[in-house]
C-alpha cells in the first residue's frame, strides 16, 4: 500500500468510529471534506495544550520553555515575533497570513533542522530562499496558492522530500536539480487561467527538461506541459527522450499530460502501458481541434478509475471499453458518435460521465439497461443536439442531470420521468 492508501484507511476508521464527521461527499460518493464535532474538537485542543503538541502563534508564544512539535501560525495583525518554534519543531503550517516578513522566513529555514513539514498554502510568499536546502529532513513542502515564481537550486538537497505541492503557484519551470529528489512521490504544479475557463488551455502546467526519469518513486505527476518541449526537442514528435523517461515512472498512480500533439500519441501510449498501477489519467491536446491519437494501447492499466480526455477523438479508443473499474469519465471536444456512446453504456462501474462539446450527433439515445450505476450525468455545450431519448431502465440511478447550452434542443423528453432517483437537474 502507498502512504496515501494507508492514510485513507486511518481516516476511514476515524469516520466509522464517529470521531471524524464527513461534511462533503462528491458525486460518486468519495469523501472530500471532514470536520470534528465541537465536543471532540474541545478534547483535541485541550489535550494538545496539555502535551504541548501544537503551538499557535502569536497567541501563546509566552510559553517558550516548552517544546512544541507542531507550529500553527495564524496572524492577521502583521505583528510577527522574531522567534517562533525551536529546534524540535517538526511541522509549520500557515493560516490567514496577510504579510510574511523575510526575516521570519530565513529564521525558520536556518534554525529548524528537524522540520519535516512546511506548509505555506495561501501565504503571501513571493520567493523561497536558498537556505531551504538546509532542511535536510523535510518531507513535505507546499507553496500552493502563493506568488512564488521559481524554486532555488538548493531544492536538490532535500533528498527526503516526498511531497512537493506547487499547485496554483507561479512556478512553471523547474531547476535541473529536481532530479535528485529520489524519494519524491507527490508532485503537483499547475496554474488556472480564470479568464479562459472554457478553453482547452485554461490550465498551465510545468515544463520538465531535466532527467526526471530518475524520479522512479513518483506516484502523482500533475501536470506536465509539453508545449516548450516541442520547441527544444524535435525528437518529441516521434517519441524522443521525454517519453522514454516517462515510461520509467512505473509507480505512477495519477498522471496529467497537457499540450500533446498528434504525432506524439503513439509514444505516450507506449509509456502508459508501463504504468500498471495507474488509477487516474488526464490527457489534453495542444488545441481543441488537434486529434488525440491514443489507439495503440493494447493492455490498458487495469486499475484505471478516472479518465479525462481533452481534444478531438472522433472515435473512442477500443481499450476504454476494457476499463472495468472506470468510475469517472470526462470527454471534452472529442466529437464522438452515438455508437461510441452506446458502448460506454455497458461499462459496469461508471458513476460520473461528463461530455463537453464532445458529441457530434443530432440525436442522443440512452438505451435500456445502459449506464446502470451512473449517478452524475453532464451533457454540456452539445450544439448539434436536437433530440434526447431516454429509454425506461436507462440511467436508473442518476441523481444529478446537467444539460446545455444546447440551442437546438427545444424540449426535454417526457421519458425523463423514468429517472426515479433524480434529485437535481
Amino acid at each position: 500500500m502507498t502512504l496515501e492508501e494507508v492514510a485513507m484507511t486511518y481516516l476511514s476508521e476515524l469516520i466509522n468510529r464517529s470521531l471524524v464527521q464527513v461534511s462533503v461527499i462528491d458525486s460518486i460518493g468519495d469523501v472530500r471534506n471532514c470536520q470534528l464535532h465541537y465536543l471532540m474538537r474541545e478534547v483535541v485542543v485541550s489535550k494538545s495544550k496539555e502535551l504541548s503538541f501544537i503551538q499557535t502563534c502569536p497567541e501563546n508564544l509566552s510559553n517558550h520553555d516548552r517544546v512544541a512539535r507542531h507550529l500553527s501560525i495564524c496572524n492577521k495583525s502583521n505583528n510577527f515575533p522574531m522567534v517562533v518554534g525551536n529546534y524540535q519543531t517538526h511541522s509549520a503550517i500557515f493560516f490567514d497570513i496577510e504579510e510574511l516578513p523575510k526575516s521570519f522566513c530565513f529564521l525558520q529555514f536556518t534554525k529548524s533542522k528537524l522540520l519535516k513539514e512546511l506548509d505555506f498554502e495561501g501565504a503571501p510568499l513571493t520567493y523561497i530562499p536558498e537556505e531551504q536546502g538546509n532542511l535536510f529532513n523535510l518531507k513535505y513542502l507546499s507553496i500552493r496558492d502563493t506568488k512564488v515564481k521559481k524554486l532555488p537550486r538548493s531544492v536538490g538537497k532535500l533528498h527526503k522530500l516526498q511531497t512537493l505541492d506547487l499547485k496554483r503557484s507561479f512556478v512553471s519551470e523547474l531547476p535541473v536539480e529536481i532530479n535528485m529528489l529520489f524519494n519524491l512521490q507527490y508532485f503537483v504544479a499547475y496554474y488556472k487561467d480564470k479568464q479562459s475557463i472554457y478553453s482547452i488551455n485554461s490550465r498551465r502546467g510545468m515544463k520538465l527538461y531535466s532527467n526526471f526519469g530518475s524520479l522512479e518513486s513518483l506516484e502523482k505527476l500533475y501536470e506536465v506541459d509539453l508545449e516548450k518541449l516541442y520547441e527544444v526537442d524535435l525528437e518529441a514528435y516521434s517519441g524522443g527522450n521525454f517519453f522514454r523517461k516517462l515510461a520509467r515512472l512505473k509507480q505512477l498512480r495519477k498522471l496529467c499530460i497537457t499540450k500533446l500533439k498528434s504525432e506524439s500519441g503513439n509514444a505516450l501510449c507506449d509509456a502508459i502501458q508501463q504504468m500498471i498501477h495507474l488509477q487516474s489519467l488526464r490527457i489534453s491536446s495542444i488545441k481543441e481541434e488537434e486529434l488525440l491519437h491514443l489507439h495503440t494501447i493494447s493492455s490498458p492499466p487495469v486499475f484505471l478509475c478516472c479518465l479525462r480526455l481533452r481534444g478531438r477523438l472522433m472515435k473512442l479508443p477500443g481499450w476504454i471499453y476494457e476499463l472495468r473499474k472506470l468510475t469517472k469519465l470526462n470527454l471534452e471536444w472529442s466529437r464522438i458518435s452515438d455508437y461510441s456512446l452506446q458502448i460506454l453504456g455497458v461499462l459496469p462501474n461508471l458513476l460520473f460521465f461528463w461530455i463537453f462539446e464532445g458529441y457530434s450527433g443530432a440525436q442522443l439515445h440512452f438505451h435500456k439497461n445502459h449506464f446502470k450505476k451512473l449517478k452524475d450525468l453532464r451533457l454540456c455545450w452539445l450544439n448539434d443536439l436536437k433530440r434526447l431519448i431516454i429509454d425506461e431502465g436507462s440511467l436508473a440511478l442518476v441523481e444529478h442531470l446537467e444539460l446545455g447550452p444546447s440551442p437546438q434542443l427545444e424540449e426535454l423528453p417526457a421519458t425523463i420521468s423514468h429517472l426515479k432517483c433524480l434529485k437535481t437537474i
